[in-house]
């Protein structure tokens, strides 16, 4: 699971998932934080801005992105 390296802090980047996690398997948003359990997430649910902290060990794929 060491697709992302610490570089890619602060990157835009989609995630994907074993399993939903808050209703959903894929993601897209702004890593803020990743240790070696897990990741942290900064995206846009519409309108609102929200975190997730995903488990390492759900994280099927991740990626770098492009934000449109």
């Amino acid at each position: 699971h060491d697709a992302l390296p610490i570089c890619a802090l602060n990157s835009y980047i989609n995630v994907s998932l074993y399993q939903q996690l808050d209703g959903k398997k894929v993601y897209e948003g702004t890593m803020t934080a990743l240790s070696k359990d897990e990741l942290t997430l900064e995206y846009m649910d519409k309108t609102r801005k929200k975190t997730i902290t995903i488990p390492r060990k759900q994280i099927a794929k991740a990626r770098l992105a492009i934000k449109f």
